[in-house]
């Protein structure tokens, strides 16, 4: 027998293999499916859990998202809709329907969110890291070009310029390392979260006896900064803050799953 040629055992296996491949790429396209036709014909309930199934597979897709934030919704979980909507434009920044669904849910809710500029909308553009990245690029240049002028007898005529240069290369990577922090702790997706809970509010203090600071409505948008317990001390729009139970708000991103 040739030792390179595949036995009939092996062959089967790679055939089972390959089937069960094809099942496996298969199935979540008939669970969407059947989660749709559920949907269309108003059980949401069945239609609910069969979308939540491919989220709990790790499935990112803003069409599932987005038909999954629509059936909360159909079952009175605005806050949970809301939820799901902000998943959808994080998946898929710009999808209209979704986009369409965040207008109509603010008029419905008047929930509170923070301001979308245009400035925060081009920095979520920026690929991870480009503040680090730049950063230190800068600093390393600008330190090679600082001891290039005080060591190197060759640029001791241009030392002045290249001292200029050195300053200004470290100056931008200061500015890279600002910009860094302010996407790490300001404009990423993970900072945020969303007011899934009805009769949500923050308080002065991690206690449900402490004052509130103000109501939070089903589907506000809060930035996280603190946990302690079974609370969270969070930023709100208005340059408030204050402590929300945990299990009033959840993560816009990321999506927890059972198998991630």
């Amino acid at each position: 027998m040739n030792p390179s040629a595949p036995t009939p055992s092996s062959l089967a296996a790679l055939f089972i293999l390959a089937v069960s491949a094809i099942c496996f790429s298969q199935e979540p396209d008939s669970v969407f499916l059947s989660a749709n036709t559920d949907f269309e014909s108003n059980d949401f309930e069945q239609a609910e859990l069969k979308f939540q199934s491919l989220i709990e597979k790790g499935l990112i897709s803003s069409e599932l998202y987005f038909n999954l934030g629509t059936t909360h919704f159909r079952l009175g979980n605005e806050g949970e809709a809301m939820l799901w909507m902000r998943r959808a434009i994080l998946a898929e920044p710009g999808m209209p329907e979704a986009r369409q669904n965040i207008e109509f849910l603010r008029t419905r809710l008047g929930f509170l969110e923070f301001d979308d500029s245009s400035l925060s909308q081009l920095l979520k553009t920026l690929p991870p890291g480009t503040g680090r990245w730049t950063g230190t690029f800068c600093l390393w240049i600008g330190l090679l070009c600082a001891a290039g002028a005080v060591f190197s007898n060759r640029l001791r005529r241009n030392r002045s310029g290249i001292a200029a240069l050195s300053a200004i290369l470290i100056t931008i990577s200061a500015g890279g390392f600002a910009l860094q922090h302010h996407l790490s702790h300001r404009v990423d997706a993970t900072n945020f979260s969303t007011i899934t809970s009805p009769n949500a509010a923050a308080l002065t203090a991690p206690s449900p006896s402490a004052k509130i600071v103000i109501p939070l409505p089903l589907g506000s948008q809060v930035r996280v900064l603190q946990t302690s317990s079974q609370w969270c001390y969070v930023d709100i729009p208005g340059n408030l803050r204050g402590w929300v139970e945990s299990s009033d708000i959840k993560s816009d991103w990321p999506i927890a799953t059972q198998n991630p």
